[in-house]
């Protein structure tokens, strides 16, 4: 495969062959510095980048779904009302009780009353919240005034959050999770991933070159091909089965791709979206001063830029295309965590005074109240006018038949 260089001047791989007379021109390859010096190169077939393989991730369920229906700052208010609401009930019923109030319940209640404490009331009170978020029924009666106010207003809290909670858990929960293990060079660096590269590749001439502390340095100390036999082969299988990253040129990613789907009728594996290394050229190399150049330069410049090459290669690796569609773990702004700002609308209904919301159910009550002669039409007269359209719609239903 390829070839690079070595520091007596001689030349390893394909390309070795080539330098030695052994052969006048290679198959697509990615033209380097060290190369475009030593050879001759075609008209560039198309620009090349690298990226990473390696195995598919598995779609599992999201247990953390239970916590996704509400934000951060929604799950910290509610936090906070959970500790206030107990709280402040307790100190309620205490005050309330220490108030000066007329004896209307015999001794034997009274006793009964004195004998409570700061511990019954506060167990009371927890118990009491809990029941109205878990939608439970649980026996209480609030004494009047400041604490059943409260009271009413923990409910109405209660409900609406119980309500919007268990509307969007259902969905939150069927929503499948993918964590990939890394979706760029700078992820996969920072894992313990072993990564196989060719020897005799521009990739891996480029990870040796680059700085210790850099990205290309770091991902040079995950190569695990050095030392080993360059067997393509063997690296395949290691990489569908899971021991290994494989990089490469994105093309020949994805005729690996292509390949497996076409053998197993599954994707596999998976490539990063963000590639690196890029703008490479891949071309023909040539001998030097070779006269194929100018015979094939005409006729690989009209393939390219009549989109023939382009075409060739889709049709090539047409079942990769499944494989090739974007996998990510991030939801869609369609399917996102509740915000404060999502229950305003509610609390607005809620609030609005009780008239907004029972006068119109009440209105067809009112009016077959009316239809039977028990309330006067001069104390309704919305609904003289809804009777009038009553009788003119029973009139023109009677000349259509």
């Amino acid at each position: 495969m390829g070839g690079m260089r070595l520091p007596n001047g001689t030349w390893t791989g394909t390309m070795k062959m080539l330098f030695e007379d052994e052969i006048d021109i290679t198959s697509l390859m990615i033209l380097s510095h060290e190369r475009s010096e030593a050879f001759d190169w075609t008209e560039f077939l198309y620009l090349e980048e690298h990226t990473v393989g390696y195995k598919r991730p598995v779609i599992e369920s999201d247990i953390t779904g239970f916590y996704k229906p509400f934000s951060g700052q929604v799950w910290l208010l509610v936090a906070v009302v959970v500790v206030v609401v107990p709280v402040s009930h307790t100190v309620l019923r205490w005050t309330h009780r220490q108030l000066p109030r007329r004896e209307l319940h015999s001794s034997k209640e009274s006793s009964q009353q004195q004998r409570l404490n700061v511990g019954t009331d506060t167990r009371d009170s927890i118990m009491w919240m809990l029941s109205a978020l878990l939608a439970q029924s649980l026996p209480l009666t609030p004494p009047r005034g400041v604490v059943r106010i409260l009271t009413g207003l923990w409910l109405l809290l209660a409900l609406i959050l119980v309500t919007v909670y268990r509307s969007n858990l259902k969905a939150m929960l069927i929503l499948p999770k993918i964590n990939l293990p890394f979706d760029n060079l700078d992820q996969l660096t920072h894992t313990e991933i072993p990564v196989w590269v060719s020897l005799n590749s521009m990739l891996h001439a480029a990870a040796v070159n680059g700085e210790k502390n850099s990205t290309m340095g770091r991902f040079n100390s995950l190569i695990n091909s050095v030392g080993k036999p360059n067997n393509v082969t063997q690296a395949i299988v290691d990489l569908v089965a899971g021991r290994q990253a494989l990089a490469a040129p994105r093309s020949a990613l994805v005729q690996i791709l292509h390949s497996l789907f076409t053998m197993t009728g599954k994707c596999s594996t998976y490539l990063m979206s963000e590639s690196f290394l890029k703008t490479n050229i891949g071309c023909l190399i040539l001998q030097k001063y070779s006269p194929l150049k100018d015979q094939l330069d005409p006729i690989l410049r009209n393939l390219r830029e009549f989109g023939i090459l382009n075409r060739m290669y889709h049709r090539g690796v047409v079942n990769a295309e499944e494989c090739l569609k974007s996998i990510s773990a991030k939801l869609d702004d369609s399917w996102r965590a509740l915000s404060l700002e999502d229950f305003y609308g509610v609390f607005l209904v809620y609030s609005c005074d009780p008239s907004c919301t029972l006068l119109p159910s009440s209105l067809p009550l009112l009016c077959l109240l009316l239809s039977c002669g028990l309330l006067k039409k001069s104390s309704l007269p919305f609904c003289q006018s809804s009777s009038r359209h009553h009788h003119h719609n029973q009139n023109l239903s009677a000349q259509l038949i």
